[in-house]
């Protein structure tokens, strides 16, 4: 988790409004949520691809009795696809899972 500290000083000289983000890196690139857009974040135990779905669209998946999308982010940003570990969150915003590679 990263935090980014506002200019605003409180009179203990701390910064009073700061974001925190969950960091995650794809391709060799960091990238910030924010943390309170983050719901979830978990590694799929399974995941059922979906015929004629987007390139991007990994499959759906069941999380917790409800049926989700995963989106495989390397694919969406044009990344060389990479085999093996995936890491998910879900923003609390949507229902929708985003795997990353």
């Amino acid at each position: 988790m990263t935090s980014i500290t506002g200019d605003n000083n409180n009179d203990k000289g701390l910064a009073s409004d700061s974001i925190q983000f969950v960091t995650v890196v794809i391709g060799g690139q960091l990238f910030g949520l924010p943390i309170h857009k983050v719901h979830d974040v978990f590694v799929p135990e399974s995941m059922t691809r979906v015929p004629l779905a987007q390139p991007e669209i990994a499959g759906v998946l069941n999380l917790r009795g409800r049926i989700v999308t995963a989106i495989n982010m390397r694919r969406r940003l044009g990344l060389p696809l990479r085999e093996g570990a995936m890491a998910s969150w879900r923003s609390a915003s949507s229902s929708a899972p985003s795997p990353t590679a």
